[in-house]
């Protein structure tokens, strides 16, 4: 919980050194929902806090947050001013080639773990589907694309493959 709070704390700063709004969606999380109510809760309310703002507006996501931030634009019609993406998690099913040498000098995420939470989100789905794997969606409409990846991160390959794509 200290975390959480540190984290609102920044964001109140944040908001108020920019003299901005900012939308901090607490969203369903899994292994209680999967992707299909996530999507559809987080969707809704980006559409509607874009379809009524008149101002730049920022996207800013990150590890599945960033995911599924990218998601949520490869289906929407509603852009963003900017995106910044940090360390997304592009592909659920963490499939990009020589991932395991990542895990070895990885400081926070492994593998198996992660695909285990992966199976729970994606279920009902196939894992290249773009809503759970935004590194296999649309990318021809995004713009102001920003994203923040360490080197020493299992996340890292997939991030090079979107980047790959972009080109």
């Amino acid at each position: 919980f200290n975390h959480l709070k540190e984290m609102t704390n920044n964001i109140k700063k944040l908001a108020k050194k920019s003299n901005s709004i900012v939308v901090y969606p607490i969203y369903p999380k899994t292994p209680q929902n999967n992707f299909q109510k996530t999507f559809s809760i987080v969707k809704s309310l980006y559409e509607d806090i874009l379809k009524h703002n008149k101002y730049k507006t920022y996207m800013i996501g990150d590890s599945s947050g960033g995911g599924l931030s990218l998601a949520i634009l490869q289906d929407s019609t509603i852009l963003p001013t900017y995106t910044y993406l940090f360390s997304p998690w592009l592909d659920i099913s963490l499939s990009s080639e020589g991932i395991e040498s990542y895990e070895k000098v990885d400081p926070m995420l492994a593998i198996k773990p992660i695909r285990y939470v992966g199976e729970f989100y994606y279920k009902g789905t196939n894992a290249k589907d773009y809503k759970v794997s935004p590194l296999y969606g649309e990318i021809s409409n995004i713009r102001n694309l920003t994203i923040f990846v360490g080197t020493r991160e299992i996340l890292y390959p997939e991030t090079i493959r979107f980047k790959d794509r972009c080109k």
